[in-house]
């Protein structure tokens, strides 16, 4: 009898992670080359590739970066996009909204072809300015615990209303956060508000008190 019951449960435990590893099927959308938005379903991959990691209660994110699997009520598959064949995509999971936009970004490089490269950012602060973020692995030494040898860090880039961007950080140009604004003509009254020192890593409170100034100061100029 105890036999068959650890057969059963091994049974059990054996199709509960089975399911787990199950792509999660979405509602979502394209945009297309032809900027058609296309409605459809969505699958999202559970494993990393990348870490060897099972998420359990989410997804892997790092792999939208460079591609999705989507197909419209028409297609009997799914078809996998790359960042150079869409210029955007989007899905609802747990009542947050995930949307991703094709950008073809600079590296310095010794190699021609690693000079630039195309990924889908994912968007994480929407208003007068759009903030997006970029997810980046970096081999390191193996004498560091990380995973896979690999440590993550982010890029973030502003874009203005005339889809200009900009990558947030110092430059020659831009040694600050108030000089990053000006390149997208915020009004001088609040960039001077700003303190001087202001970490470039707090863009994304510096862009919700800019609109929260907008809505007062000039409400008429709010971008919905």
């Amino acid at each position: 009898m105890q036999r068959i019951l650890k057969i059963v449960l091994l049974i059990y435990e054996v199709i509960s992670i089975n399911n787990y590893c199950n792509a999660i099927e979405l509602n979502g959308y394209i945009i297309n080359s032809a900027q058609d938005t296309v409605y459809g379903k969505i699958k999202l991959n559970r494993f990393s590739p990348t870490t060897g990691a099972l998420y359990l209660n989410g997804f892997d994110l790092e792999s939208l970066s460079y591609r999705i699997e989507f197909k419209n009520d028409s297609d009997k598959s799914y078809q996998t996009f790359l960042p150079n064949t869409i210029l955007e995509y989007g899905f609802e999971y747990n009542s947050c909204m995930y949307i991703y936009r094709s950008f073809l970004l600079k590296y310095n490089s010794i190699s021609a072809k690693e000079r630039t490269k195309y990924k889908f950012l994912r968007l994480i602060y929407h208003g007068s300015l759009d903030l997006y973020k970029n997810i980046n692995h970096l081999n390191i030494p193996t004498n560091i615990i990380t995973v896979n040898n690999l440590a993550t860090y982010y890029e973030y880039f502003l874009v203005g209303t005339s889809a200009k961007t900009l990558k947030v950080e110092r430059s020659n140009q831009i040694r600050t956060v108030r000089d990053l604004l000006r390149q997208f003509n915020v009004y001088e009254e609040y960039v001077q508000e700003i303190p001087e020192n202001t970490k470039f890593k707090d863009i994304k409170t510096v862009l919700e008190i800019y609109d929260r100034w907008l809505s007062i100061h000039h409400p008429n100029t709010v971008k919905l």
